[in-house]
């Protein structure tokens, strides 16, 4: 078994119509540590989330966070359903994921 510290980011936004967000989304992005107690990741949160954090908005908190992304990897999306509306639009989840690493290099 491997004890190395595996790191990923994740940012998500909860359940919303496909192609909205409502005026009270949040986007969060989350650093996984893990082995390690969720109750001490760090975590963040964008209010009134109308737009998706881009690319350099996240590498800023990751980065206040001691974190970085290796200069191969990059940014995968899923979505997930979690509802119908009454108009049978489907509620979505939106999650997005990328390893990182502690700034100096140790992953």
């Amino acid at each position: 078994m491997n004890n190395t510290p595996k790191f990923t980011a994740v940012l998500s936004s909860r359940c919303a119509t496909p192609g909205t967000l409502p005026a009270d989304a949040r986007w969060t992005l989350t650093v996984a540590i893990c082995p390690g107690r969720v109750s001490t990741w760090p975590s963040t949160a964008w209010p009134g989330g109308r737009h998706t954090p881009t690319v350099a908005e996240r590498a800023t908190r990751l980065a206040e966070f001691g974190f970085g992304i290796a200069p191969d990897d990059e940014w995968t999306w899923t979505e997930d359903v979690c509802g119908v509306h009454d108009d049978a639009s489907p509620h979505v989840t939106l999650l997005a994921a990328v390893p990182v690493q502690r700034h100096g290099g140790a992953r």
